[in-house]
């Protein structure tokens, strides 16, 4: 699997144009519960 970071505004740009992403959060769970990306078509 080919790793690579990108730009919120990258990330913006590519769930706008419903690419599939794989998006890794690896942020403490305090962090993830205070905001995280939801929506119909989030897994998490």
């Amino acid at each position: 699997m080919n790793i690579k970071v990108i730009t919120p505004p990258e990330l913006f740009q590519k769930m706008s144009a419903q690419e599939k992403v794989i998006l890794l959060d690896v942020r403490a769970e305090e962090k993830y519960h205070d905001f995280h990306i939801d929506g119909p078509k989030v897994d998490s």
